[in-house]
């Protein structure tokens, strides 16, 4: 009697080794198959999915023939452990085996956002709660100036407060740097200092030869007690970065007393207004050697200025870029 149980169940564990290898002989067959569809295709893993529902929606949106032979590839590569959540762009007829590779790679898809040098802080949350890809919110505006302009490449789902803790380290590295390798003898007395020198650099230029040569007026001017008198910090004085200023600056505007005035107030306003690139920043660490006090737009179009030394060249220059804006 117990030899026979005992060969029944030889023969029972036999028969299921049997078509345990079969199956699983099958199923990597049908892996390694073609999938059954002929063009790109996007597919979304939740964070927290399971397989069953993964291979779920793959049979239903037509990138695998059958759930079975894809969840017995899953379970005897111990996919389920490798399988990362994200956007997956899928090549047309990618096989089973080919998916759950690209699926344990994490390869999402990659989104860029494009950061504007010269923003302000107000101006750079906005563009980023605009984006649909990224998650989460911001709850505080940061501070102005600490966001490094450039084109950032992120996920579908990627949060938008790690995205602006990467802007705040790239530019804390960029500001490291050039005050490290500043020039002795700026009048500066701190990181800080820089940076808002900067962020004017920024906003009076656009043309990366003159950046320096922008500076180096600057740094003329608040080496000889003059007060900078740029129109640009003015202006955010009046809007604070969070709006866009409307109409011309006005003998009212230049007369308002803020931190922000430089027609009002001695040497560098309060902060920052704006944030700059690092071409400015290294501008203001570095800025050329000249005999310059004064600028004005040269009216070439091309967004460059007249440069001079005494008040007396500087009245002539804008004498002719008014005569310029008259003809045009």
């Amino acid at each position: 009697m117990l030899r026979s149980v005992l060969a029944n169940l030889f023969n029972a564990f036999t028969l299921f080794l049997i078509v345990s290898v079969l199956a699983f002989e099958w199923a990597k067959l049908k892996s390694s198959e073609e999938g059954p569809f002929n063009k790109e295709a996007i597919f979304i893993i939740n964070a927290g999915e399971s397989i069953n529902n993964i291979a779920n929606r793959l049979e239903r949106d037509g990138l695998i023939s059958s759930i079975v032979p894809f969840k017995f590839l899953v379970i005897s590569d111990r996919g389920s452990q490798k399988v990362k959540f994200g956007e997956y762009l899928i090549p047309s007829g990618t096989s089973m085996e080919g998916l759950l590779k690209l699926f344990s790679k994490g390869e999402s898809i990659q989104y860029s956002l494009t950061i504007p040098e010269g923003k302000t802080s107000w101006e750079i949350i906005q563009l980023v709660n605009r984006s649909l890809v990224l998650n989460g919110t911001i709850d505080k505006l940061p501070k102005e100036g600490v966001l490094a302009p450039d084109t950032y490449f992120t996920t579908r789902f990627y949060s938008r407060a790690a995205l602006i803790d990467r802007m705040k380290r790239r530019q804390e590295n960029i500001l490291d740097d050039a005050w490290k390798n500043r020039q002795k003898g700026l009048p500066f007395k701190s990181k800080n200092d820089l940076l808002i020198l900067a962020s004017i650099i920024e906003k009076e230029t656009s043309v990366a030869l003159e950046k320096r040569v922008i500076a180096s007026v600057m740094i003329n001017r608040l080496r000889n007690g003059m007060r900078l008198q740029t129109d640009p910090s003015v202006i955010y004085g009046v809007t604070e970065g969070k709006r866009k200023f409307e109409g011309k600056l006005t003998k009212t505007h230049l007369k308002e007393e803020n931190f922000y005035n430089t027609y009002r107030i001695n040497g560098l306003p309060v902060g920052p207004i704006c944030n700059p690139s690092m071409e400015s920043i290294i501008a203001a660490s570095d800025p050329a050697t000249t005999p310059f006090f004064y600028y004005v737009a040269d009216g070439a179009g091309a967004g460059g200025h007249a440069f001079s030394k005494t008040l007396k060249e500087h009245n002539k220059n804008v004498f002719i870029w008014r005569k310029t804006l008259d003809n045009r």
